[in-house]
């Protein structure tokens, strides 16, 4: 018998190229919005970065930075998710490419890379 998984079922290491988040996925930054969410819309939850497009642009700015300073808050205190480091060793020692892809800002994405000690990918994708 053979220890292949086979179809229908699939394992990880079985692809190719690996796409992961940031945020919950590699570091946890434990962002919270919901004061952003209760600041700007009474607390309903509505999309942030969408609603930016639907704003008259001062309030949009003030958006945008309430959200930056948010996403830096979490990145000074982001710890690494519980497996992220052997996951990106693993797919070194395999020599699977790897990138990660985020609505994070970069600024928040390389200093939490920085605490947690989490070297970034060549490729970083980030809003």
């Amino acid at each position: 018998m053979s220890s292949e998984i086979m179809p229908p079922f699939w394992h990880p290491s079985a692809a190719g190229v690996f796409i992961l988040d940031w945020d919950g996925v590699l570091a946890e930054t434990k962002l919270n919005f919901a004061p952003i969410r209760e600041k700007y819309f009474e607390g309903r939850f509505v999309p942030l970065f969408e609603a930016i497009g639907t704003m008259p642009p001062h309030l949009a700015a003030a958006l945008e930075k309430d959200i930056y300073d948010v996403e830096m808050g979490g990145a000074e205190r982001a710890e690494p998710v519980e497996g992220a480091k052997e996951l990106i060793r693993w797919l070194d020692e395999k020599a699977i490419p790897w990138c990660v892809v985020s609505r994070n800002c970069r600024d928040s994405i390389t200093l939490a890379a920085e605490r947690t000690g989490i070297t970034l990918p060549s490729l970083v994708r980030s809003r």
